[in-house]
């Protein structure tokens, strides 16, 4: 990755200029640059990126003012920002001075060699040279050779190795910038001479040690839709129809001779491929099929990790099949084998008793036609919660989120995920969508009882619920739950929320499907009920002292609620309250959000892209600008 450029809103020093581009301008001082490459460096560097250029042909006024000169480019680029590559990623690599083999370039090459060169872990250069094998004679200027290895005359430029010699730089050499321009387009001629061209460089390549990577300029031609562009014929593919009729796939382009002769050059001298295989989590492949990409994969830590597998594996809930249930909250009908206990470890919050929370959480799960089915058995000595629909999450209450597509992402999307609320409120169950798409109905039946120290809860989901779910027979969805506790005590943020026990992350600190675990619809059918344990007693509902409400004593079946008991409409809940607002260890700094503020996001659109080998990176280039003059690319920092 090569980083550069003076951005318009850096200050730079006063000078008068003959140009309208800033990006070529000296700062003032090193402050802005440095804070750019340290971000820089801490962003790419776990998605995979260790090599870093500074700068791109500072020997260029198109890039780097000749007033300015090789002296403050040292001082205020070239140290400063290998120091601050370094102090981020000790191990991550600094290239340079990615010089043009122009003019006179040894002027500026020499003061960077005489007191930096010692930052440089890789010497870059740019040569586009040609060849004898394709006409050019000694009189016509440096060849290939002369620019990299050895000078025409003695009266000539030093070539590349000999400069790097008087210094005693003895680190590899990559030369980052070569090619040959055919043109016009679909010469077959020109198109030739360019297949000859990239071949000669890389026997030449082959052929000494110090030399070890070439990057060839570029991958594709600017294309149909570009008539004026002065680079087009440098490509390696040509476009074989407009961009701006739409975005084009593999087969809009035409591979030139170029390409073939890389291709068949690699496979018959597999030895110029001097480094191994990039990771999974840095090879733009989807290894695991499973429908994401390098650090968009929950299973990669970072862009070093050779397993895009999920490691451990997701967290699954086995929803089996069959078994007719009554939702009524008194899980009579439920297998008591069927019930997961989340460990003590699972607690989460502000409040923790050796450990943990004091609530014991346990969940099962049944699907028959289309419908899933849930019941969460919580232990808690104190059940408190008497809030509103938008305000289950702050006290006693169960939040149940799904990721239907199992798309992940870093906060909820409004096509497939969901997220449901259930509550027991003056001895009545309550649920609320707090999120979910327009297209989902709330035809759900809920259910809540309390028998002693137990509070239950139930829960049928129709499919129309999940939509766009079918729940059928095999599939999984993303899922995870969480059961926040209340014991009626006033907390920091006034909620009395003290924390939750979770199935995973992805509700409680930020909303990220990302983290979901996941519910499989098992064809596995449900085992013969075991009489010989009791559930508890529904007929009998105990409700906590702390709800003072007059009949809640005696609650016949007014727990069981069909549709959504005067929630609001499915998408009511983007203006609920965010249950995910207390931070895990602390009270400090508990808050409420609203959905739009829910992602504590990561980015996810900033992989790597590794085409090839070593011997072909070829990156795209964001801002890319052409300069005239010299006919060379720029990369905009």
């Amino acid at each position: 990755m090569t980083l550069g450029y003076t951005p318009d809103w850096v200050p730079r020093v006063a000078r008068t200029r003959s140009d309208t581009y800033n990006g070529n301008d000296e700062p003032l001082t090193s402050t802005e640059w440095i804070a750019f490459v340290e971000a820089a460096v801490a962003h790419y560097q776990p998605l995979g990126v260790t090599h870093y250029g500074l700068w791109n042909e500072a020997n260029l006024g198109g890039f780097w003012e000749e007033a300015a000169g090789s002296q403050s480019w040292i001082d205020k680029i070239l140290v400063p920002g290998a120091a601050a590559v370094k102090r981020v990623c000790p191990t991550c690599k600094v290239l340079g001075p990615e010089l043009a083999h122009v003019g006179e370039y040894q002027n500026f090459m020499r003061p960077v060699l005489m007191q930096a060169g010692d930052v440089y872990d890789i010497i870059t250069h740019h040569s586009y040279n040609g060849w004898a094998q394709l006409g050019l004679q000694i009189w016509d200027g440096d060849s290939f050779l002369n620019a990299i290895e050895t000078r025409r005359f003695s009266f000539t430029r030093p070539a590349l190795k000999e400069l790097l010699d008087e210094f005693n730089i003895t680190v590899p050499v990559w030369i980052t910038e070569t090619g040959l321009k055919a043109a016009p387009a679909g010469d077959v001629n020109q198109e030739n001479r360019q297949a000859q061209y990239v071949e000669l460089v890389m026997d030449a390549q082959l052929a000494r040690p110090w030399w070890t990577n070439t990057f060839f300029y570029e991958i594709m031609d600017c294309g149909v839709d570009a008539p004026t562009c002065d680079i087009d014929g440098f490509g390696i593919a040509r476009p074989t129809r407009d961009l701006q009729a739409g975005s084009r796939s593999f087969a809009d382009y035409r591979q030139k001779p170029a390409y073939t002769a890389i291709k068949t050059y690699i496979t018959a001298h597999p030895e110029i491929v001097v480094r191994a295989p990039p990771a999974q989590c840095a090879d733009g492949m989807d290894n695991d099929a499973d429908g994401r990409v390098d650090s968009a994969d929950r299973g990669c830590a970072d862009g070093t990790d050779t397993n895009e597998s999920d490691d451990p594996p997701r967290r699954r809930l086995v929803a089996r099949t069959g078994g007719a249930l009554v939702v009524d909250g008194a899980l009579g009908d439920w297998n008591p084998g069927e019930f997961t206990t989340l460990p003590a470890a699972d607690w989460r919050g502000v409040v923790a008793q050796s450990g943990a929370g004091d609530q014991v959480v346990s969940i099962a799960a049944r699907h028959m036609g289309a419908v899933l089915y849930l019941a969460v058995r919580v232990t808690d000595d104190t059940h408190v919660n008497t809030e509103t629909d938008d305000g289950l999450w702050r006290a006693d209450s169960v939040q149940l989120a799904f990721d239907v597509a199992r798309n992940g992402g870093a906060a909820y999307d409004t096509t497939n995920d969901h997220e449901i609320n259930l509550g027991l409120v003056n001895g009545v169950g309550r649920a609320f969508r707090f999120i979910g798409p327009a297209a989902a109905t709330n035809a759900w039946t809920v259910a809540a009882t309390r028998a002693g120290n137990d509070t239950l809860y139930e829960l049928s989901l129709p499919a129309a619920v999940l939509s766009p779910a079918t729940l059928a027979v095999g599939g999984v969805v993303g899922f995870s739950f969480l059961v926040n506790d209340n014991d009626g005590q006033v907390t920091a943020d006034l909620t009395g929320r003290e924390g939750w026990t979770q199935f995973t992350d992805g509700i409680g600190v930020s909303k990220r499907p990302e983290d979901f675990g996941e519910l499989e619809l098992s064809a596995e059918t449900v085992t013969t009920l075991d009489a010989g344990v009791v559930m508890p007693d529904a007929a009998v509902v105990m409700v906590d002292a702390a709800v003072s409400t007059p009949d809640a004593a005696v609650r016949p079946d007014a727990a069981v609620v069909v549709g959504d008991a005067g929630a609001p409409p499915p998408d009511a809940g983007t203006t609920g309250r965010d249950a995910g607002s207390v931070t895990p260890g602390t009270d400090a700094g508990v808050g409420e959000e609203t959905p739009d503020a829910l992602c504590n996001c990561r980015s996810t659109g900033e992989d790597p892209l590794a085409l090839g080998a070593a011997l072909l990176v070829m990156g795209l280039l964001l801002g890319r600008r052409r300069d005239k003059k010299h006919g060379h690319h720029s990369y905009m920092g």
